[in-house]
């Protein structure tokens, strides 16, 4: 019958499944991970949480100059399509309008 691990890859929780007659390494348990914070560690088979700061600081990614400038084109060139978009409404519009009157003006 095979049996799940769990094991530690850079901070982060990993599992694999293994024969029942694997031998668990150092950094290897059976126990089940609960309300274990990452980036975490396993000591003598036990599970070690991260302090509430460590997990914060690992999840909380700040973008770099590149992507926030990246980002502001992207919304750029979103918000010029929308003004494309409505332009090209609105000359539908005064077509059908100017189609449906005969071109009659004033």
């Amino acid at each position: 019958m095979n049996k799940i691990i769990y094991f530690v890859d850079q901070g982060l929780i990993r599992q694999k499944i293994t024969t029942a007659d694997y031998q668990l390494k150092d950094c290897e348990t059976k126990i089940v991970p609960e309300n274990i914070l990452e980036p975490a560690k396993i000591i003598n088979g036990e599970w070690v949480s991260a302090t509430a700061e460590e997990h914060s600081s690992l999840f909380n990614l700040k973008p770099s100059p590149t992507q926030q400038q990246l980002a502001a084109l992207a919304y750029q060139q979103m918000t010029s399509q929308q003004t494309i978009t409505d332009l090209q409404t609105q000359n539908a519009q005064m077509a059908y309008q100017l189609m449906t009157q005969g071109g009659e003006t004033g």
